[in-house]
């Protein structure tokens, strides 16, 4: 059995709008524990879409990285070529050069 959350809400707002008698407290009470059930629902609907769209949003962010990295990869690799086989070492003595 599905259960449609707006469905069943609607239903039990009808129910109550078209009340021409006095509710019964075991009726309240009844109502009141398939509330509860409903908002259990609700909130396992609402973690549901909140994965998703953290899901999406890692999705995303992980094409971001990869085109952050390609780019700054393009750059070292021009820049390497741009030293026209200079080779730059440090000098990491006491000192310095004399």
């Amino acid at each position: 059995m599905t259960i449609v959350l707006s469905q069943e809400l609607s239903a039990i707002a009808a129910e109550f709008i078209s009340r021409h008698n006095e509710v019964s407290l075991d009726e309240i009470r009844d109502t009141g524990r398939l509330l509860a059930g409903l908002s259990q629902l609700a909130f396992s609907q609402e973690r549901e879409l909140e994965i998703h769209r953290l899901r999406e949003l890692g999705q995303a962010n992980i094409r971001t990285v990869g085109e952050l990295v390609d780019t700054h990869t393009a750059e070292i690799l021009r820049l390497h070529r741009q030293t026209d086989g200079k080779v730059i070492r440090p000098d990491f003595t006491k000192g310095g050069r004399s």
